[in-house]
């Protein structure tokens, strides 16, 4: 990549058995000086099935077998000891999915959800407390799309959409650690994708040549990589959305953009 002058600026007592997954006391008497064990397995299960914190009444009855009768505890009956099938306390309802036999209604995984819309005049103090919410959030979860479809909620005005994208890129730029940025970057590119966009094409064109025009030049001051940044992660995102010679013309001279 060709070295670019600076007149541009962007954006934590018990033993766990591994296996069994179960905390069990160290027993010192059943263990060799070389770390093997010195008692067999059913002497294992006896010392198991032994154990005062163990109900005697629940212990030894194989995953899938019924208890033989008698052994049940009183008021129960004979019943299998162990279910595939999740249980879940009277009165609650299990969440989408884990019942048996009840698969998660579509449209609510968190991928598709889509957060309510706003209700009364657009508030540019709010919106801009919500993006704060939508960056922290993307650089966390890395779905772009989800970060979008916020920002559609929001309803932002025709004529606020060019200035909060220079926003948005100018917030992107700022961003010193590489993959947050490259994800800022891409949540710029996809402002305008989708039907219906969350801006329009033509108000994310503008901003993006607004950022360039009027930020860009005293940003690479502060970002003396914003350039190398700029063409090696910005200009192929926009590419995704936009012609390459619609690129072009927002870019400062020096770019390369094919």
């Amino acid at each position: 990549m060709q070295a670019l002058a600076c007149g541009v600026s962007v954006p934590n007592f018990m033993a766990f058995d591994e296996v069994d997954g179960v905390h069990k006391p160290i027993r010192p008497d059943i263990i060799d000086d070389d770390g093997s064990t010195s008692a067999g397995s059913s002497d294992i299960e006896s010392e198991l099935c032994s154990s005062p914190w163990l109900p005697t009444q629940n212990m030894c009855v194989p995953p899938g077998l019924t208890s033989p009768p008698g052994f049940a505890p009183p008021g129960l009956g004979t019943s299998t000891m162990v279910s595939d099938a999740p249980e879940f306390l009277p009165g609650l309802k299990p969440p989408p999915g884990l019942a048996p036999g009840i698969p998660a209604p579509p449209g609510l995984t968190s991928d598709e959800f889509v957060p309510p819309e706003r209700d009364g005049p657009f508030d540019p103090k709010k919106f801009r407390r919500e993006l704060v919410s939508v960056l922290k959030d993307l650089a966390q979860t890395k779905n772009v799309a989800a970060a979008v479809r916020r920002v559609r909620a929001q309803q932002v005005p025709l004529e606020r959409q060019a200035a909060e994208t220079m926003d948005i890129l100018t917030r992107a730029a700022e961003e010193n650690r590489g993959n947050p940025r490259r994800l800022y970057f891409a949540f710029v590119a996809g402002l305008a994708r989708g039907n219906p966009s969350a801006f329009q094409q033509a108000e994310v064109l503008s901003g993006i040549k607004k950022f360039f025009q009027d930020i860009y030049a005293d940003l690479c001051e502060e970002v003396p990589r914003l350039p190398s940044m700029i063409e090696a992660e910005l200009v192929p995102t926009l590419r995704e959305v936009f012609a390459a010679d619609t690129v072009e013309l927002l870019l400062p001279p020096g770019f390369k953009v094919a």
